[in-house]
């Protein structure tokens, strides 16, 4: 096992990996090209430092050898950092989630945080490894996600209006985006270059 860290020619294949993952996790909504290259571009994300492939050196030889990959979200505004980590569903090898998540902990401590939130899909299994490496449940979230064609009308009290994000509005996003989860739990406040 090689663990290696992301270059951009490993785009593709870490996509096709991460809709696998998800696929089997229960989520068919696939992650677009766009929304991967968005989020790996994100400023303070370093994907090149913060992205880790890990590779079965055995199977590289007859094609794509991946069996896991961890990106790592540093929130240094809060002294947080955010795992993000998939496993090939039919890994036979016990444990090796736990090697993803050893990278991932020791690269959160060489950039100062001192929390590491961890998001995984829930299941037995996942709670048992996470307890097993020293984790505790502190929060569920819902995957809600929009699948319309069309926003449905409503009505708007007098004086409110409805307007599509415009190139210019960053900096009012960000304010607006700030203003509504500030105070909110694990919210790191945005810039606009993020939103950007």
């Amino acid at each position: 096992m090689a663990i290696r860290s992301f270059t951009w020619a490993d785009f593709y294949e870490l996509l096709d990996f991460i809709n696998l993952t998800r696929n089997s996790s229960g989520d068919s909504l696939g992650l677009s090209p766009t929304s991967l290259r968005e989020e790996l571009a994100r400023p303070g994300l370093s994907p090149e430092e913060n992205c880790h492939l890990f590779v079965d050196e055995r199977a590289t030889q007859e094609g794509n050898g991946l069996w896991a990959y961890s990106i790592l979200h540093p929130e240094l505004k809060i002294g947080r950092s955010v795992l993000e980590l998939g496993v090939h569903p039919s890994l036979s090898e016990p444990g090796a989630e736990k090697e993803v998540i050893s990278v991932a902990v020791s690269r959160s401590r060489s950039l100062g945080p001192s929390i590491l939130h961890i998001g995984v899909t829930p299941s037995e299994y996942w709670e048992a490894t996470m307890k097993s490496e020293g984790f505790s449940l502190s929060r569920c979230y819902w995957l809600m996600r929009w699948q319309g064609s069309e926003v449905p009308s409503t009505d708007l009290p007098l004086g409110y209006g409805i307007e599509s994000f415009q190139p210019g509005d960053e900096v009012r996003l960000t304010r607006v985006q700030n203003a509504s989860f500030g105070g909110c739990w694990g919210f790191c406040p945005n810039t606009v270059e993020e939103v950007s």
